[in-house]
């Protein structure tokens, strides 16, 4: 039991740190709450601060999600990691750091079935990107 409230708590605060904001924040010096779309997600990053500042958050966001996979299976196995990147993705979506505010948590649920299944997160990412 002690586990899974350890593996719960880690995916949440490795989720909560809030990349795309400081991106964001030392890429335009703004507050990305109060600009754009006011969501601290890496889309408001590109239209804010750019293409480059974009992919930068994008991908911050998405090793989030392979990095809660990888402590949840360390610590519990494969139980561990599905707890600990739900967590992550809660943890994005309503960050401790940001008074319970976060972005929509794309790029952190892209880490996480990256860490499943990266054949079907690659196929994934090809055929939403041929919609653009």
């Amino acid at each position: 039991m002690q586990s899974y409230v350890i593996v719960a708590i880690l995916g949440y605060m490795i989720g909560s740190i809030p990349f795309s904001y400081l991106v964001g924040k030392k890429s335009t010096h703004l507050d990305l709450r109060q600009h754009g779309s006011g969501n601290i997600g890496a889309t408001n990053v590109i239209r804010l601060a750019g293409k480059k500042a974009g992919i930068l958050a994008f991908a911050l966001d998405l090793i989030k999600g392979i990095l809660s996979y990888w402590v949840g299976f360390f610590i519990m196995g494969i139980p561990g990691a599905a707890i600990a990147c739900g967590f992550a993705i809660l943890g994005h979506s309503y960050s401790i750091f940001m008074k319970f505010k976060g972005g929509k948590g794309v790029a952190t649920t892209f880490g996480v079935i990256f860490s499943f299944n990266p054949v079907m997160a690659l196929l994934m990412f090809f055929f939403a990107s041929s919609f653009f």
